[in-house]
């Protein structure tokens, strides 16, 4: 391993990734000593961006983001493209979905520590929603409404919080009318997926590859509340994509729009959009994974 840059989020996981941040450090102490590592927590929005632009500058080639997938995309928006680095993931956040479609586990064993030093990076493809890249997912409509409201329900366990605004919007959600193929169409979301699950592991796009230089499209008809509920267990369990309302494609390109913003997420971060031009950068980012149960369906080594 090459000089280390650490970049980490202290809020992330109530206070969940300084804990992670310790045992890495150990664990590195141990099976590494020799090697130089500096460590950057992150202190507001976009905060990750400039320290990973800056420890680039200074000539770090490894990165790792202890954090979740937040933190994760902030960190590497501009790493995409540079072929002489390798980024790792250490999930400390609340949904964790980026880290499983890697193979990994939501929290780390001891026995997962030692692929920082065993596996060779792969290069992953990468989503672009406008100008910002997206390493797992992003959404619009419900989906993304659950993202913006379950930091709400911070006196329940993190892994329930999803669990009421899943139930609010399956009730009460509207829909959106969104433009795509040259078609109106009255949703109830859609999803786009480089990796397969988001929302703590709800696989909306369960036949995603992190390579195979395509995105995943799911997108569901605004059916009724009586349809919603009934079918809702089987979204859970990624079992969903055969229903008659439920469309899915794969693509290299796809621009929607709007005549009103709608909510997004991309990687679980909000935005309000009109305009969705969306593309896949192939094999654009080099990470370290478990080959072995990773979501890929060839391996690139570099």
């Amino acid at each position: 391993m090459p000089r280390v840059c650490v970049i980490y989020n202290p809020v992330a996981g109530e206070g969940k990734a300084q804990q992670v941040v310790n045992q890495f450090m150990g664990f590195l102490s141990q099976a590494s000593p020799h090697h130089e590592v500096t460590v950057w927590a992150t202190e507001g929005n976009n905060h990750a961006t400039m320290l990973a632009e800056k420890a680039y500058g200074l000539g770090y080639r490894e990165f790792v983001c202890i954090g979740g997938d937040g933190t994760f995309n902030e960190m590497c928006q501009p790493l995409v493209g540079r072929n002489n680095i390798r980024v790792s993931l250490i999930p400390a956040g609340t949904g964790n979905d980026l880290v499983l479609g890697l193979g990994f586990s939501s929290s780390f064993v001891p026995e997962e520590w030692a692929s920082f030093f065993r596996d060779e990076a792969t290069a992953i493809d990468v989503g672009k929603c406008n100008e910002r890249y997206f390493f797992n997912t992003m959404g619009i409509g419900f989906d993304a409404l659950v993202a913006s409201e379950f930091r709400h329900w911070t006196w329940l366990p993190r892994k329930w919080r999803y669990y009421p605004p899943i139930f609010k919007n399956l009730l009460f959600y509207k829909g959106y009318n969104l433009t795509f193929r040259g078609k109106q169409q009255e949703v109830f979301l859609v999803s786009i997926g480089n990796g397969r699950s988001s929302g703590g592991g709800i696989a909306l796009t369960p036949s995603a590859s992190l390579n195979d230089g395509l995105l995943d499209l799911c997108w569901i008809e605004n059916v009724g509340t009586g349809k919603r509920v009934k079918n809702l267990f089987l979204a859970l369990q990624g079992r969903h994509t055969s229903l008659p309302f439920v469309h899915e494609e794969k693509f290299t390109s796809l621009s929607f729009s709007s005549v009103s913003p709608c909510v997004t997420h991309i990687d679980g971060e909000i935005y309000h959009l009109e305009r969705w031009s969306i593309s896949v950068c192939p094999a654009s980012l080099p990470m370290v994974v478990n080959k072995n149960r990773a979501t890929l369906v060839e391996r690139r080594s570099l």
